[in-house]
């Protein structure tokens, strides 16, 4: 337990991973009680054991919690990676493209539950609209399928 001047007390468990200690919190007190810290410590303990860093799978569901994980955040990065490769005038068309076509119906939901059924239900959607170049771009540009 830690307990800081103010008086705050946080349950913290603390670990040395890669030469770096680490203190990430196990919950604060009385809100989270001595069994449930223990609890806690020891899924951390097991983690550490079997060499994954529990700090980096806390910001990692984190990032997945917020978002950080969407269709659209990755297409967006993958963008921006792959942008300086294209003229300025192609880099913007493809972005609009997926703005226009793709985020509304896909671009909030997690990567990796994104099937290709969807991926193919959203093109066909472009495609219906007589937009066969749009669709082809957008399935090339990204190999999205």
């Amino acid at each position: 337990m830690e307990v800081s001047p103010k008086g705050g007390r946080w349950w913290r468990f603390k670990y040395h991973f890669e030469g770096k200690q680490k203190r990430p919190s196990l919950g604060t007190y009385p809100d989270v009680t001595l069994k449930q810290a223990r609890e806690r410590r020891d899924e951390l303990r097991a983690q550490v054991a079997n060499g994954i860093d529990p700090s980096a799978v806390r910001k990692a569901e984190k990032q997945s919690e917020a978002g950080q994980d969407s269709f659209e955040v990755v297409t967006r990065e993958r963008h921006e990676k792959f942008k300086h490769n294209w003229s300025v005038k192609h880099a913007e068309e493809t972005l609009k493209r997926f703005e226009k076509e793709i985020f509304p119906w896909i671009g909030k939901k997690n990567i990796n539950d994104v099937k290709a059924a969807e991926l193919l239900a959203t093109l066909r959607r472009i495609e219906s609209r007589g937009a066969l170049y749009s669709a082809h771009r957008v399935h090339q540009q990204h190999n999205i399928l």
